[in-house]
């Protein structure tokens, strides 16, 4: 499994009922495409989110969100290091 870190932007402040809602729409894909949601951060203003996945690939986690319609701009694997 890879982990993958995804970044996205949105005009609007996020609300607790908008992430509430991605996360629904997300919750049968991630089975699908073997997509494990690790945790979210949320920037002070509501404008950027960073969310922690594992799976197979980057594109597994792509193809989730999109067919989730949740919005994906950059998408990276990366490696941890240490505890």
């Amino acid at each position: 499994m890879s982990e993958i870190l995804v970044e996205r932007h949105w005009d609007q402040p996020l609300t607790d009922t908008s992430m509430q809602t991605m996360l629904e729409s997300a919750g049968a894909c991630l089975g699908i495409h073997r997509v494990n949601w690790h945790g979210s951060r949320l920037s002070a203003d509501g404008h950027e989110l960073f969310c922690h996945f594992s799976a197979a690939d980057a594109e597994s986690v792509r193809i989730t969100l999109q067919a989730a319609s949740i919005p994906v701009e950059r998408v990276w694997a990366f490696r941890l290091f240490g505890g």
